[in-house]
């Protein structure tokens, strides 16, 4: 095992136990978590229209993505996932706060990102399932072009999901507000 390799591992055990935790708290309430009832509410509180299917898919993403970035599994997929839940905490929780975490800003997402950015990128080392058993933990850039697009979509998609279903939560606001003037 390169020294590469090693740093890898030690990214990939942080970085994995930190999501599991958070995505446990949104899930199962753990760690001083809220659950799923305040998950909802705070989903709810954002303005999307399906505030209970969104809490388990963020719950599950966090969750499921850490145990497998924690076993080096799907790596830069799993990565661009996890980075599309931080930008959506970014723009729609932490960013109007300013940069720093003490004042409830994007600090700890921009590192998160940070850090699932770089294993995108550069794999997930010899020490982890994707080298083990699929032989894949390479860099992107050596991977084929539709797996880079599929990377590229997903770190996105959860942002743009979020989005749409923002705006249907107003469009759905707004056919309300004209029922009761009528």
């Amino acid at each position: 095992m390169t020294a590469t390799d090693l740093a890898l591992l030690v990214i990939r055990i942080i970085l994995g136990i930190t999501f599991l935790m958070h995505g446990a708290q949104k899930l199962f309430g753990w760690f001083g978590g809220g659950g799923m009832t305040e998950t909802t509410g705070m989903l709810r509180h954002l303005g999307l229209a399906h505030p209970a299917p969104f809490a388990w898919l963020l719950g599950l993403v966090e969750f499921v993505g850490g145990f497998l970035i924690l076993i080096g599994l799907l790596t830069p997929l799993v990565a661009a996932l996890l980075i599309s839940d931080m930008l959506v905490a970014i723009v729609h929780v932490h960013g109007k706060n300013g940069f720093f975490n003490m004042k409830g800003g994007y600090e700890y997402n921009l590192n998160l990102i940070g850090l699932c950015l770089g294993l995108a990128l550069i794999g997930a080392g010899t020490a982890s399932v994707d080298y083990q058993v699929l032989g894949t933990a390479m860099p992107l850039d050596q991977l084929p072009a539709w797996v880079t697009l599929v990377v590229v979509i997903a770190a996105l998609g959860g942002f743009l999901l979020t989005e749409f279903d923002r705006y249907a939560a107003g469009v759905r606001r707004a056919g309300t507000d004209q029922q009761q003037r009528a």
